[in-house]
């Protein structure tokens, strides 16, 4: 989604976090699968629901016919049914008995939920105890306590819309803009809140357990840098730093999340291996991946955002050192200087380093 500027309305940053990336499609339906393919097929699966509106949005562009149309979204229907379906294999155990998953805890007095009437109650248990555990693991995590956490669920695109720009106050097109989003499946982390479509039937606990964490983490990212909108344009870097790091930094929390909760059976290592596979595929370097114009150019590689922010916190002060950084950013800096002041580094160092460890995947 293009980011808010001077000749549209201002959304908050939350607006920006849409970004959207190609999944390769997976093999037919496996009744067990390792755990390693079980993350694989997750990931495919949330980069293809993520890449369907943009794709969706493109086709109708060149394509006026109503039966046109409704073949395409027939077929992407069909293949994210696929994808479901793949990512929904039970893990086989192997090599002796596996830690059983983490409940959650109960859900503290600054977490709210409101849920549309037609989100069925085994949702809205879904939701709450994700949240409650991420919140809770992402507390511990990033050495931060979260503020007020609202969460909106939703099975209807343009009651979801109404929420969001009502939560933020916001008016013009917004209404259009996120209804066409969540539409699309969509959801959104922003200041202080987190928005979602209900879960689509088929998509396992796993995978809604990590969706909600990597989002809720950008609602993190906000409220520490202490920045709920941001005016930059999409040819530039954001207040909060390049892509790169922003969604890096969700995808690296996310993981670390699923890997503690035991959901899928995989630790935060053979998550990280999974995706240091998916990193080596071609993609230009962290220094050309700075803006949502050239993540978009590059169709949004997460992987390698993933495995650059996991470097990163390895090489410097682990997670907590993210906490560091948009501390930082609230006091005033400059996200190169909030970077170097927070891992030790400069940014240009930085990208040197990685260049070098990127070579060795």
């Amino acid at each position: 989604m293009t980011p808010p500027g001077a000749s549209r309305l201002l959304l908050p940053l939350a607006a920006i976090l849409l970004v959207l990336f190609a999944g390769a499609a997976q093999a037919a339906p496996a009744s067990s699968c390792t755990s390693a393919e079980n993350a694989s097929r997750a990931a495919a699966l949330r980069a293809y629901e993520r890449a369907m509106p943009r794709a969706r949005a493109a086709y109708f562009e060149h394509h006026a016919s109503a039966a046109a149309r409704a073949r395409f979204v027939k077929a992407q229907k069909a293949k994210l049914a696929r994808l479901k379906a793949a990512a929904s294999c039970t893990v086989a155990v192997t090599g002796g008995t596996l830690p059983e998953p983490l409940p959650a805890p109960a859900p503290t007095a600054n977490e709210h939920f409101v849920f549309e009437d037609a989100v069925s109650a085994e949702d809205r248990k879904t939701v709450e105890d994700d949240i409650a555990y991420a919140a809770a693991d992402e507390q511990s995590l990033t050495g931060v306590s979260f503020g007020d956490i609202n969460v909106f669920v939703g099975v209807t695109p343009a009651w979801l819309a109404q929420e969001d720009c009502g939560f933020y106050g916001y008016v013009g097109d917004c209404l259009a803009q996120k209804t066409q989003e969540f539409a699309g499946g969509a959801t959104e982390g922003g200041y202080r809140a987190l928005f979602m479509m209900r879960w689509p039937s088929g998509q396992g606990a796993p995978e809604t357990q990590k969706v909600i964490a990597h989002e809720l983490f950008h609602v993190f990212q906000y409220e520490v840098s202490n920045l709920a909108n941001d005016q930059t344009p999409s040819s530039g870097v954001r207040t909060l730093g390049p892509v790169w790091l922003h969604e890096g930094a969700a995808e690296v929390v996310g993981y670390h999340v699923l890997g503690d909760r035991h959901l899928g059976y995989a630790t935060y290592a053979a998550l990280l291996a999974t995706e240091k596979g998916r990193a080596a595929a071609p993609a230009p370097p962290l220094e050309q991946l700075q803006t949502v114009d050239q993540d978009r150019a590059a169709d949004s590689p997460y992987a390698l955002y993933m495995v650059a922010v996991d470097h990163l916190c390895s090489t410097t002060g682990g997670v907590q050192a993210l906490s560091a950084y948009y501390r930082a950013i609230a006091a005033g800096q400059p996200w190169p200087a909030a970077f170097a002041s927070a891992f030790g580094m400069s940014v240009d160092a930085f990208y040197a380093n990685f260049a070098v460890y990127r070579a060795g995947l």
